[in-house]
């Protein structure tokens, strides 16, 4: 991950989105983390955008208009996951892909959803969104129909928060609630199974 540090700097908004479907295990970590966020009434000097989405779409980018930074918090399958590794950040940079690149991309997308990245590169083509944006990946242990999270996932949500945090930090920003609050919040909220 490239180093960047703008604190000092007032700065663009970040939208911080959770994605995942609540009904498929631990894939609704991202959303679940984000949603704790919005109940525990995360501080953030106003520059802050959390949203909690169970999937993204093309219409989503309007979650990223007028934000300089993005971080999608969201399940990874394990065999995505750097070995041995239970939270993942990928640093996505837009401004990197050639035209033809990003068009070719665009063109391959599904009109009924889209992956971070695909999300990122249409708002860039769209001109609503021009800035970097990060990847928080969970590993998923359980991704099927059961409705809650897996023990396994919610013993990595402190540590996808720590994660976010890191980022939010580097962009001038500090964010309340602590990782075991955020935890807490998940297991009252998240956790079981149908």
């Amino acid at each position: 991950m490239a180093e960047e540090d703008v604190r000092g700097s007032p700065g663009p908004c970040v939208a911080v989105v959770g994605v995942g479907n609540t009904l498929f295990g631990d894939d609704g970590i991202g959303y679940c983390i984000v949603e704790a966020l919005n109940a525990l009434e995360a501080a953030h000097q106003g520059r802050l955008r959390l949203e909690a989405l169970e999937r993204l779409t093309p219409g989503s980018i309007d979650v990223l208009d007028g934000c300089g930074y993005a971080v999608f918090v969201d399940a990874y399958h394990p065999d995505a996951m750097p070995h041995g590794a239970d939270v993942a950040i990928v640093e996505v940079d837009p401004s990197r892909l050639e035209p033809l690149d990003a068009s070719v991309y665009i063109e391959g997308l599904d009109p009924h959803g889209v992956d971070p990245l695909g999300l990122v590169v249409l708002a860039r083509s769209a001109g609503v969104f021009g800035g970097k944006a990060w990847i928080v990946g969970v590993r998923a242990s359980r991704v099927e129909f059961a409705r809650g999270l897996s023990e396994d996932a919610l013993g990595r949500v402190a540590k996808a928060v720590e994660a976010l945090q890191a980022i939010l930090e580097r962009l001038g920003l500090r964010l309340d609630p602590s990782p075991g609050a955020v935890a807490e919040w998940v297991r009252r909220h998240c956790l079981g199974s149908l």
